[in-house]
């Protein structure tokens, strides 16, 4: 539990977690998860999520049991991911139906979201680069040593 007010972005993890006022973002994991008033945005993701407070900016809620408390508020867009989607009533004191999106957490599942990454990178580049590692480093250690006995030499004749 974090009483205490987070006048910042937090990310918090945790089996049992319950989260104070948050002046920032707020990413949120762990199996009980009770969120109150957040300033920013909100990521939530847990077994059992219960939103307390008003949240300023957009939420994204993935969970299989979610509770809206009576002073709960998103002003920005609600996405929810879930098991199964039609069992979670959003009322329209928390946001209106407009502002809301249901996902079957299916989508996270398999993979759906692996064709939004930035860069995708070869294998053949990834084996290159490493020798190419290899080689640098092995030329290094000979130069290395194929100078070290000559300096060597040098010191001990003086």
């Amino acid at each position: 539990m974090i009483g205490a007010a987070i006048t910042g972005h937090a990310s918090i993890t945790g089996y049992d977690v319950t989260i104070g006022p948050v002046g920032g973002n707020l990413r949120a994991a762990g199996s009980e998860v009770t969120v109150g008033t957040v300033g920013g945005y909100a990521l939530i993701t847990g077994a059992e999520v219960t939103l307390n407070g008003a949240i300023a900016g957009d939420v994204v809620l993935v969970a299989d049991e979610i509770e809206f408390s009576p002073g709960a508020t998103v002003a920005g867009a609600l996405t929810i991911s879930a098991e199964d989607p039609t069992e979670i009533v959003v009322p329209e004191s928390v946001a209106p139906a407009a502002q809301v999106k249901n996902e079957t957490r299916e989508s996270y599942d398999n993979g759906e979201w692996s064709d939004r990454m930035p860069i995708k990178v070869p294998f053949w580049r990834i084996v290159k680069g490493f020798l190419s590692g290899v080689l640098i480093s092995g030329l290094i250690a000979a130069l290395v040593i194929a100078i070290a006995p000559q300096d060597g030499a040098k010191v001990s004749s003086v």
